[in-house]
């Protein structure tokens, strides 16, 4: 087990993610929160080794 009452070793990935959408027009704001497993990291083509 890697944490309390937890048998899925996934788990320790698992971090919360907040989400922030602004409206262009009126610039009201929203915020979502979501439970995920990968980290999305923008990468340039320039810097990419696997380019092919």
């Amino acid at each position: 087990r890697n944490r309390i009452g937890s048998e899925n070793p996934s788990d320790v990935f698992r971090f919360l993610v907040e989400e922030r959408i602004q409206c262009c027009q009126t610039r009201k704001v929203r915020y979502t929160e979501r439970v995920d497993y990968l980290m999305q990291l923008p990468v340039a083509m320039e810097a990419a080794t696997n380019k092919g």
